[in-house]
């Protein structure tokens, strides 16, 4: 891999790169608010520690009131938020105020949670596309829980909705105004004796010590102050110290002062180019439905996979479409035959990302940093093979589905390092479960029936086929996510850590997958992979 020092500067160009497009499209941040952010980031330059995900658990479960940062545009932000509240014993009367939701509309949340208003209807009545804006399947989860464990939840913004529903463009007092409003009810609710947890979902930028925490924190007496911790996320500067120390991809959860701590669930980039992603597309709705340049995005991370890996490809090539754009399928309908139309179309429907040399077409199944990097890596591939047409027929193509699938979620690994995949272990304890994820126990079995086959030719060379024969087709295109998602993340971690060397990769890109001698090449590299002694977390241990 690139030494240290070059692997540092491709990623933090990149990040200030995708940094700067953000504030170009929201403008010049008013002085007001910068002095909110220079607060915050003030909190980072203290001296911090390793921690981890049961010490945070621990330290949250102890504590009355618990600070939640928020970065409203990142998923994985709201997930995180999720994962920390599943992740302890919830008890009686415990209160989750969120700063999405304002305190005027306090009795239509109360009947959404209760089950007398329909989603549809409750969003309608808050105006949450004008009040708030995000996505609000980024917040269902947290509301779902809440309703699951019978869980009050209070809206923290006020005092009113006539004030500026962009908080990048709000004024400082209006941003003072909103605390000073959030930190009366939280006091309020402290104050009540049967109060148990209270947790606080809300804005990054307002989590510094002297904002709302500092707040509640004059309005309570000492004496009365109950234990307080802080939850942060996705420091920038904790982030690239780490990088320096090549431990990025393997710290989740570092620890501050004052019962304060950060995880660090994506890239800085990652977490800019999410928020871009949301400026491009909410601009365009607002511009009659304007695509946004998708292409664009693509080739950035063929950019930076390419000097990553120390390869050159041309873009001239590259075209980037979704399925929403007719002359997608209407080309698709011209150039393939009946039984590719209908893989193809399956593909579509299960967002698998793919790349068409023969027509020049790369299809983005979802616009997220994980499926645009996957795309990237699916383009660098064909370049680096010179594939000349794409073409599959399942089942006989599963192991070449697979390798795919492999290269791809490598390919985003290098981009989003904080992505993790299931191991053989999650496969099975999914299969044994009730409720197995991913469309079911079919897909599982037929991975598992897969790998077993394949360890037993490694061990054995016992040629046989697996014995398990699925009903479904869209069966194999799971297996193949899950098995691919493994085999990545063992490319990804031999390459971090010097065991797969950049010539040995570089030779993996240009193996061609349609030709018929490439499945004696798979076993070559399943060798080589599997000889590894490397380990992984696994997704269910990530926070």
């Amino acid at each position: 891999m690139a030494n240290t020092p070059t692997w540092y500067k491709i990623r933090y160009d990149f990040y200030k790169q995708i940094q700067d497009q953000v504030f170009r499209r929201i403008g010049q941040e008013p002085q007001e608010i910068q002095s909110y952010r220079k607060n915050y980031e003030k909190e980072f330059q203290r001296t911090w520690k390793l921690s981890d995900r049961v010490s945070l658990l621990q330290r949250v479960a102890s504590a009355k009131l618990i600070y939640l940062a928020d970065f409203h545009p990142l998923q994985q932000s709201q997930r995180a938020n999720l994962r920390i509240l599943k992740g302890i014993p919830v008890g009686q009367n415990t209160v989750l105020g969120m700063e999405c939701f304002w305190s005027e509309d306090q009795a239509v949340l109360n009947r959404f949670l209760k089950g007398t208003l329909s989603e549809k209807d409750f969003l309608k009545q808050i105006e949450w596309k004008k009040y708030w804006g995000f996505p609000w399947e980024n917040y269902r989860p947290l509301l779902r829980w809440a309703r699951k464990y019978k869980v009050k939840v209070i809206g923290l913004n006020g005092p009113s909705k006539k004030a500026s529903t962009e908080p990048l463009k709000t004024g400082a007092r209006e941003l003072e105004k909103r605390d000073l409003w959030a930190a009366e009810l939280i006091v309020k609710h402290l104050s009540d004796q049967r109060l148990n947890q209270m947790f606080v979902v809300y804005g990054d930028l307002h989590l510094a010590e002297n904002q709302l925490p500092g707040l509640v924190a004059k309005k309570l007496k000492k004496s009365k102050a109950p234990k307080v911790v802080r939850v942060m996320q996705n420091s920038e500067r904790i982030y690239f110290q780490l990088l320096r120390q090549e431990k990025e991809d393997r710290i989740d959860v570092v620890e501050l002062p004052k019962d304060t701590f950060c995880l660090l669930t994506v890239p800085p980039w990652v977490k800019w180019q999410n928020y871009l992603l949301d400026l491009e597309h909410t601009d365009d709705q607002e511009l009659d439905g304007e695509s946004i340049d998708l292409t664009d995005h693509v080739s950035q991370y063929v950019k930076m996979i390419c000097e990553d890996l120390e390869l050159k490809v041309s873009l001239s090539h590259l075209s980037v479409f979704t399925a929403e754009d007719r002359s997608f399928w209407k080309q698709i309908q011209d150039h393939f035959p009946d039984n590719e139309i209908k893989l193809l179309e399956l593909m579509v429907e299960e967002e698998r990302p793919f790349f068409l040399p023969q027509l020049g077409i790369a299809y983005l199944s979802r616009m997220s940093v994980n499926h645009a990097a996957a795309l990237a890596m699916h383009y660098i591939h064909s370049q680096c093979c010179q594939l000349k047409e794409w073409r599959f027929d399942l089942p006989e193509d599963f192991q070449r589905l697979i390798w795919l699938e492999a290269l791809s979620y490598f390919g985003s690994k290098l981009i989003n390092p904080k992505r993790k995949t299931e191991t053989l272990l999650d496969l099975r304890k999914m299969l044994s479960s009730k409720n197995p994820r991913d469309g079911g126990k079919e897909p599982l079995k037929l991975a598992l029936a897969q790998k077993m086959m394949e360890l037993s030719f490694l061990t054995q060379r016992d040629g046989r086929r697996f014995q398990y024969v699925p009903r479904k087709k869209s069966s194999y295109l799971t297996a193949a996510t899950l098995l691919g998602g493994i085999m990545g993340e063992k490319i990804y971690t031999g390459y971090r850590q010097k065991v797969l060397d950049l010539k040995t990769l570089q030779g993996f890109l240009k193996k061609d997958w349609t030709e018929e001698s490439f499945i004696p090449l798979y076993y070559e590299i399943l060798e080589l992979i599997e000889m590894m002694p490397l380990s992984f977390k696994s997704k269910a241990e990530k926070l």
